[in-house]
């Protein structure tokens, strides 16, 4: 299987979820030649920064050890979305973004390889279980870094 070959595995995966429960459990997945292996993040892992360095670190040491092709995360998520005068506002308002006319519901994918850094995402209407449009798509350039730096 090519990289592209398994990027669209994964997103045909993100979307199917999706659908299915209307949401995306926090997940991490690991690509050792054609095999991709897909697990949700426990809970535990995710409610301090210790935990969320500790499962860094266990990744980036699997990735490691095993010489995986590819690594990285599905999710759902939500997004502030506007025009820079729309946005500006929300930001002086100090309104709780999850309040916000401006939030955006989003299912995304990081996708990462030793050489690539790349962030797919839709946005969805989690109530009706709807991928309503593609948000972004693709490798990030110089200016946006790296989402989580599994390979670095």
């Amino acid at each position: 299987m090519t990289d592209s070959q398994i990027k669209e595995t994964l997103k045909v995966k993100l979307k199917k979820t999706f659908i299915k429960n209307g949401f995306v459990n926090l997940r991490y997945f690991i690509v050792i030649g054609d095999d991709i292996t897909v697990n949700v993040v426990p809970d535990h892992m995710l409610e301090s920064t210790q935990s969320k360095m500790a499962l860094m670190h266990a990744l980036k040491l699997t990735v490691k050890q095993y010489n995986a092709r590819a690594a990285g995360f599905l999710s759902t998520s939500s997004m502030i979305s506007g025009t820079d005068e729309e946005i500006e506002d929300f930001v002086k308002s100090g309104i709780d973004p999850s309040e916000s006319k401006l939030k955006k519901d989003i299912i995304m994918i990081s996708f990462q390889t030793p050489e690539t850094d790349e962030l797919h995402g839709y946005i969805v209407d989690k109530r009706r279980k709807k991928i309503l449009s593609q948000i972004f798509d693709g490798k990030t350039d110089e200016s946006s870094g790296t989402f989580s730096g599994i390979f670095s």
